[in-house]
């Protein structure tokens, strides 16, 4: 299951009771839906005596069964957390192998009473005895990283947590201008939160208080060029310079954006709604934005800016510019003026 089906779980049971496996590389999730596992079983006040974190390269099965079996103390759930347990990844042979049989069979007739977490930095390996055990039960719970759908669903959920609301667009442009890191896009949102004078925070809010990811920078530049406004497009270039931007990393995001141009005006008359976001795998507040800036740009131009792109790509990576500060700055101008 996904986490949002174990959100559901768990909020439609009385008590969360059972074993569960946390697994996948999507880790900021992972630790937050713990925390809300932990909200639903435990008491404040008795929190201490009925939550157990057992390190899992050190802990044997016998421990682990044996916390599994302790009791609640004035409270109808126990929370157990095995951390990285080695039987979920492969580690130490006959030794190992027997611990997890012993493990898959005590899941069968784990105490009503106990919630059972085993939670894998990464992915478990699903070909161990133990990680199929616990999928028969299916209480496997996977996390992969978020599509940029469940991105802005995440955004929605943890802005009403907070007791704010946010509108779907200013919830698709926090996701952008942030990137990819949903712990530093928490951070964001916590910001914006404090921020916002309303009950809704809006897409200007984002505009004005969010830290924008250097995707965005490019975003703005091309935004000027498609405006004429020369000296906002070299302010961008040169504060992506200045803030350490690997010039041949910003030249890459400069040739996506015009390729994501090439496209989304296409694509976004040609499918229905929703569909190009699909199709360039992009998130929708890029590929609307994209198929704006192509009303601005001629085919041949945004020809010509790849093309420029492509041949500096290959002239800094093969010797032949060294001051590639320069040549970005050229390429710019270059775009700027360059007519059919």
């Amino acid at each position: 299951m996904d986490y949002n089906a174990f959100l559901k779980q768990i909020d439609e049971s009385e008590t969360p009771s059972g074993v569960y496996l946390f697994h996948g590389e999507e880790e900021f999730v992972k630790d937050s839906m713990l925390k809300r596992l932990e909200e639903r079983c435990l008491e404040e006040a008795t929190r201490e005596m009925n939550y157990t974190v057992l390190d899992g390269a050190a802990a044997t099965a016998d421990a682990i069964i044996a916390a599994g079996e302790t009791l609640p103390l004035m409270s109808p759930a126990r929370l157990v957390v095995v951390k990285d347990y080695p039987g979920l990844k492969g580690g130490r042979g006959a030794e190992e192998a027997s611990a997890q049989a012993r493990l898959a069979d005590y899941l069968k007739n784990i105490s009503p009473t106990t919630c059972l977490v085993f939670f894998c930095r990464g992915k478990a390996d699903s070909r161990l005895k133990l990680s199929q055990a616990i999928g028969k039960l299916n209480r496997t719970v996977e996390f992969k990283p978020l599509n940029e759908h469940d991105r802005v669903r995440w955004i929605q959920s943890q802005a009403r947590r907070s007791g704010k609301q946010i509108a779907q667009n200013a919830a698709e442009l926090l996701s952008f201008i942030t990137g990819a890191g949903l712990e530093d896009l928490y951070q964001e949102l916590q910001k914006l939160v404090a921020f916002a004078p309303g009950h809704e925070i809006t897409a200007r809010d984002v505009e004005q208080a969010a830290t924008r990811n250097t995707a965005f920078t490019v975003f703005q530049m091309v935004d000027a060029l498609a405006a004429r406004q020369l000296p906002q497009a070299q302010a961008a270039l040169e504060q992506m310079l200045h803030d350490g931007e690997a010039p041949v990393r910003i030249l890459a995001m400069i040739a996506r954006q015009f390729r994501l141009i090439r496209y989304a005006a296409l694509l976004s008359r040609a499918l229905p709604k929703g569909e190009a976001e699909k199709q360039l795998e992009a998130p929708p507040f890029a590929v609307r934005k994209a198929a704006g800036q192509a009303k601005n740009f001629t085919p041949a131009q945004v020809e010509h800016a790849l093309s420029a792109c492509a041949d500096l790509d290959w002239q800094i990576k093969s010797g032949q510019i060294r001051e590639d500060h320069l040549a970005l700055q050229a390429l710019v101008m270059d775009i700027h003026i360059f007519k059919e």
